[in-house]
């Protein structure tokens, strides 16, 4: 478990924040944060994120309320809202607009919960593999085989069914319950289920 009590004070930690929480470096790099953002708002960013988004994080366990708790997160890694450029910076973070923070934050999330991720990745191969399957045609109406192929699509159907239902548990999980996460970070590029299928296959 990581220590909380620097992001916490209401003001900017006295050491880098990397140096604090050296496992961030590795994310960041990953996701090209290191190169897009750097300075005050680079710490700012990595700031926020932990508090929003760690699972053990004092923020998620204090407030249910997802919103309320990136507000309170916001407020601790030190962004000035009366300023507007910060403010509309602030904006991008909490709609997860800015594509390199969800990069980043995506980056973090299954890095710290790989288990969860793990059966994400299994979950949707499965998934995949099975739709390929549904999509088959049947073999001439009436042939013993056509019969036994129709017999396994329905079970294949009622399986997809059920990983569905899993993934929708897994999903919430992984991303903290935050639902324009899971929304944004399972659509685009990198992060749909079809691009963690394609990544599966290829290694």
């Amino acid at each position: 478990m990581i220590d909380f009590s620097p992001l916490t004070t209401g003001s900017k930690p006295k050491k880098d924040i990397i140096e604090l929480y050296p496992f961030l470096e590795e994310i960041q790099a990953v996701a090209d944060f290191d190169i897009e953002y750097e300075g005050d708002d680079r710490d700012k960013m990595l700031h926020y994120m932990l508090l929003a988004y760690h699972p053990d994080s004092p923020m998620i366990k204090k407030y249910t309320s997802v919103s309320q708790r990136k507000e309170r997160s916001i407020y601790y890694s030190g962004w000035n809202l009366s300023r507007d450029i910060e403010a509309r910076k602030v904006e991008n973070l909490i709609d997860l607009s800015d594509e390199t923070f969800l990069s980043l934050v995506h980056g973090f999330l299954t890095h710290i919960n790989n288990r969860t991720w793990a059966m994400i990745v299994l979950n949707e191969t499965t998934f995949t593999e099975y739709q390929k399957q549904l999509l088959t045609p049947l073999l001439a109406a009436g042939d013993k085989n056509a019969l036994q192929a129709a017999a396994l699509k329905e079970t294949l159907l009622k399986q997809i069914d059920e990983i569905d239902k899993r993934l929708i548990g897994y999903y919430d999980r992984l991303y903290m319950g935050d639902n324009v996460l899971v929304k944004e970070g399972t659509k685009r590029k990198g992060v749909s289920p079809e691009m963690i299928a394609s990544n599966v296959h290829k290694a």
